[in-house]
């Protein structure tokens, strides 16, 4: 049996470059192949991590280079230090800093809050897969509420993904999802108890985004206790999301 080798079809379609008769054909494939949704998924998670690590280093070293380039004061010709000057100023100290390891003792040195933390790790889950419910009726529901979340139409979304989960409380996506919305629209409790059901289910496929998205809604909300033993179990499981919870504990512990 041939198999199909999908990676430059997902890395295609993650980053919104597929043609619309490409895309069409690959959702269609998604439908049809569970296989092909888990490594969708799998990609998916690989890639918010490595964003998740870049963006939060970035921040943090621009914002101390640039920290550094406003208190340097400059003797020679002042009013010209700009431009050019100022991104090599930049690259400089980015550079020492990775040379001499600065930059970890930096990062993991900071204190900041559970609010800055969250801002820094929490990125929306992206739609990852396609409807493949039991019924005609809410697949049609699940569908119109993707659409909506797509849009950022969070609050919108949310009463389809209940309609779904009232018909089906074991459907993860929907449950995941809507966890999602309710973050964006800053109701935490909420979200955690829709990443709660989906904890409640052990071995399905959104555990670990469920885990990860709950141990932020603890965070924020500034439950530390239970933020600790969220992150403490996604370290422990040596997922996706190890390496950023274990980066979380650092700071909070």
């Amino acid at each position: 049996m041939i198999t199909t080798d999908y990676t430059d079809h997902i890395d295609r379609f993650l980053s919104g470059q597929m043609e619309p008769e490409e895309d069409q054909w690959f959702r269609k494939e998604l439908l049809k192949n569970p296989t092909l949704e888990h490594e969708l998924i799998f990609h998916q998670n690989m890639k918010e991590a490595i964003l998740e690590e870049d963006v939060l280093m970035l921040r943090e070293v621009l914002e101390f280079a640039h920290h550094n380039y406003e208190q340097r004061k400059v003797k020679e010709h002042p009013a010209v230090v700009r431009g050019t000057k100022k991104r090599l100023l930049v690259a400089a100290v980015i550079a020492a800093m990775l040379a001499t390891g600065f930059l970890s003792w930096f990062i993991a040195g900071r204190n900041v809050s559970n609010r800055q933390l969250y801002d820094m790790y929490y990125k929306p889950y992206k739609v990852t897969m396609n409807v493949r419910s039991t019924t005609a009726a809410q697949d049609k529901l699940l569908r119109d509420a993707l659409v909506l979340y797509e849009k950022g139409s969070f609050a919108e979304a949310i009463p389809l993904f209940e309609q779904v989960l009232q018909k089906n409380k074991l459907n993860h996506a929907a449950s995941l999802y809507s966890g999602i919305s309710y973050m964006e629209l800053q109701n935490y409790h909420a979200a955690a108890l829709a990443f709660q059901r989906i904890m409640d289910v052990k071995n399905n496929l959104y555990i670990e985004q469920a885990e990860w998205y709950a141990g932020l809604c603890y965070l924020v909300a500034d439950n530390r206790d239970k933020a600790v033993k969220q992150f403490s179990k996604i370290v422990a499981r040596d997922g996706y999301y190890r390496k950023q919870a274990d980066e979380i504990l650092n700071k909070i512990k």
